[in-house]
């Protein structure tokens, strides 16, 4: 499949969705679209910004996928540190119909990183974007119980940093040093070059909403099932989620559980590189999202996802990077359920 010969990404198109965030959306449009005409959304991270998901959106476009990237930034916003999780729902249900409506395609799919995760969930938990629900990806996301165990972590290794950030409300000071770049979103394999990158492109994020995902099991906003196919992607060297902080949202979406065609609500996938899988290697998870986007659309998968490399040896005592082996299970598992593929994996503060 070819791709954009371009090197020039497209200019961001602005949305009005009414908040105080600045909110664009960029659209880049496979040259061979091959594999379907539907558009694949991607929304960013905490601190993160279009940049650093460059690589793989061309990546996509080369594996014949349309892609909107949706863009929302708080570092010129008026009160910046009081935004919260509602503000970015909004405008990415704004930007989702702008979407449509300007580039005269549909949504199939949804590629979430990160505190991206907690925004799709919230926008799609939202009765007036029924509509808007479609199979998702969850690249390394915030986990349903909240991020708090990263902040114990820091409270622990990083006192006097944590400190400083709060009383700055300033969650990009974690994220100064090269070093804590790696650590926190990268992993030991991380080349110089790809730290730079991503160190260069971070950027504000409002501390209210950084509280928000940390205490999210507090009940800031309510989980709802987005009733679609949905597929989760972890990384065993991720600093900031350890495998085990996702027993709760892999219970949450249905882990073992069979739709009515027989096919599981949700799959699970692992890959090496950290929490900024994507920015490690663009184009292994680019293929990963391609092959199961393929799948719960029901259409044949590209030509060349034979070529994917498989990063990641899987589960214990499960065969490579084939997801969790899952028997036909009751209505919904049992907690203790969702957490045994990972009982046996700890990590490290």
């Amino acid at each position: 499949m070819s791709e954009d010969p371009s090197s020039t990404p497209p200019s961001p198109i602005p949305v009005d969705a009414g908040t105080r965030l600045s909110v664009t959306y960029s659209f880049h449009p496979s040259m061979d679209p091959s594999v379907s005409d539907k558009i694949v959304v991607v929304h960013h991270g905490i601190l993160h910004t279009r940049e650093h998901f460059l690589d793989f959106i061309k990546a996509l476009n080369a594996e014949g996928f349309h892609v909107a990237m949706i863009d929302q930034q708080s570092q010129y916003a008026p009160y910046r540190e009081r935004i919260g999780l509602g503000c970015y729902a909004t405008g990415m249900a704004a930007a989702c119909r702008q979407i449509e409506e300007e580039q005269g395609k549909s949504i199939g799919g949804f590629v979430y990183h990160s505190m991206g995760a907690a925004i799709g969930e919230k926008m799609q938990a939202r009765r007036e974007n029924e509509e808007l629900r479609s199979p998702t990806v969850f690249m390394t996301p915030i986990p349903v119980l909240g991020s708090w165990p990263i902040f114990l972590r820091f409270l622990v290794s990083r006192p006097l940093d944590l400190f400083q950030a709060i009383s700055k409300k300033s969650v990009l000071s974690l994220a100064d040093r090269e070093a804590d770049v790696k650590k926190l979103f990268l992993d030991g394999e991380a080349t110089e070059d790809v730290v730079k990158e991503c160190r260069n492109y971070l950027t504000h994020s409002p501390f209210y909403a950084f509280l928000q995902l940390t205490f999210r099991f507090l009940g800031f906003f309510l989980f709802r099932h987005n009733q679609q196919r949905n597929m989760l992607v972890t990384s065993d060297t991720d600093h900031i989620f350890a495998s085990w902080e996702y027993c709760l949202t892999r219970w949450r979406y249905l882990l073992r559980k069979k739709r009515d065609d027989g096919r599981e609500w949700l799959t699970v996938k692992k890959m090496r590189g950290g929490h900024d899988i994507f920015l490690a290697h663009p184009k292994e998870t680019a293929v990963l999202v391609a092959s199961f986007l393929c799948d719960a659309w029901g259409i044949p998968k590209p030509s060349n996802v034979a070529r994917f490399d498989k990063p990641h040896s899987g589960p214990p005592n499960g065969p490579p990077n084939s997801g969790y082996p899952i028997p036909r299970g009751p209505t919904r598992p049992s907690l203790q359920d969702a957490v045994s593929p990972f009982k046996d994996k700890t990590r490290e503060s």
